[in-house]
């Protein structure tokens, strides 16, 4: 009912602005939630960030639906407005990429995963948030370009640019900055603001399911979006290309980067033990098998922001085998690529996957159940709800 009530107002909303002139809401991509169940004098708070969840949220799509396990983001993102909510706060939700105008006097609390924050008038006591899914745009595209320039030297091959952002100060100005990942993140970024590491959910908690060391111990998986050389996949394939006893599963769309698809193809074709999987549905049971039986994950990002696929297979007990700027938290609990070239990362790889293939049985179970236990305390939605809602209360 009460879902219902706000799309009624919200459609009404709409029609007004087309037919009224320009007033302080012009602009807001999804204005007034929680309006309905709190006073019109509530304090506001302004989210910009990634509105695909919130557009679902809003057109009364539970959390239950699937849409809301595709990326962590859609999720958190709905949870971010109703703990604001729950906190009384009305909360005005701006699309990250959608252009918007703002009267800034109205906000108590404004959370800005851009670079928006540069905007607000000094003289407001406006409490400012960064919200940051990425570590500071000139070390992450710096380190894109440092890496397809590795890949042109030992390849041949240009691949074009994937992960380039956009040149954005709001750390500069903000009051608090939030973060998924390692204090080497939040480093990143100016000093200026208070840091919060705010851990990343994970949108599935698998079945407890031991590792079969006899089937697991040689078995290692690497998964990730688009950005495949910014995020090492070229080196973890170089370095097991050169270890034909260690298999690799391999878990996202290379086809989607023809260039790197073309540099890929012959190296798969020669090599039985690197297995393409395509992407995977993560709540699949066909998913859950494969994570069981691999004993790591190996990970050679440039740059991340703390990644929600490390964290998801965490859950299977995998062994983080990640670079410092993968800025996977549980690396505490596995072991660091290192190196200032590829090629002494993918030596680094080499050695560290053939260290845990000789781990003893005791050592490497160890291992795999501190990366499990890590996951249950950090990665789920409830350490996420309490630690944005603790947060929330923090800067109120």
């Amino acid at each position: 009912m009460k879902k219902a009530r706000y799309l009624l107002a919200h459609g009404l909303r709409k029609l007004a602005s087309r037919i009224m002139p320009r007033g302080h809401a012009q602009g807001i991509t999804y204005p007034d939630l929680g309006s309905e169940r709190l006073p019109n004098d509530a304090p506001r708070a302004l989210i910009i960030y990634s509105a695909t969840g919130i557009d679902r949220y809003v057109r009364g799509v539970p959390l239950s639906d699937p849409i809301f396990n595709k990326h962590t983001i859609y999720w958190e993102s709905v949870r971010m407005v109703q703990i604001l909510n729950d906190a009384g706060y009305i909360v005005d939700y701006c699309d990250v990429w959608k252009p918007f105008s703002v009267d800034w006097k109205r906000y108590a609390i404004v959370i800005d995963n851009l670079n928006n924050l540069k905007d607000i008038p000094e003289e407001l006591p406006i409490k400012k948030v960064y919200w940051a899914t990425n570590n500071h745009w000139l070390t992450w595209n710096a380190a894109e370009l440092r890496r397809l320039t590795w890949f042109r030297e030992r390849t041949g091959i240009t691949v074009p640019m994937a992960r380039q952002l956009p040149s954005t100060l709001s750390d500069e100005y903000a009051d608090h900055l939030t973060y998924f990942g390692t204090a080497l993140q939040r480093d990143s970024f100016s000093q200026r603001p208070r840091g919060h590491c705010i851990p990343i959910s994970s949108c599935v908690l698998p079945p407890y399911k031991k590792k079969d060391l006899s089937v697991a111990r040689n078995k290692f998986i690497w998964m990730g979006g688009g950005g495949l050389v910014h995020k090492g996949l070229d080196i973890v394939l170089e370095a097991f290309s050169r270890m034909p006893h260690a298999e690799l599963y391999v878990v996202g769309n290379m086809q989607e980067e023809p260039r790197f698809w073309q540099w890929v193809q012959p190296l798969i074709a020669t090599h039985a033990n690197i297995h393409p999987l395509g992407w995977m549905d993560l709540t699949s049971k066909e998913f859950c098998d494969i994570a069981d039986q691999c004993i790591a994950t190996v990970y050679a990002s440039a740059a991340e922001g703390g990644p929600g696929t490390i964290a998801r297979l965490l859950h299977h007990g995998t062994i983080p085998i990640v670079t410092p700027e993968s800025f996977v938290r549980a690396e505490v609990h596995g072991f660091q690529i290192n190196g200032s070239t590829d090629q002494e990362m993918i030596a680094s790889t080499m050695h560290l996957v053939e260290m845990v293939m000789r781990m003893p049985d005791g050592e490497l179970h160890n291992a795999s159940e501190k990366a499990r236990a890590f996951a249950k305390d950090n990665h789920t939605r409830h350490a996420f709800e309490k630690s944005f809602a603790s947060f929330i209360k923090e800067i109120m």
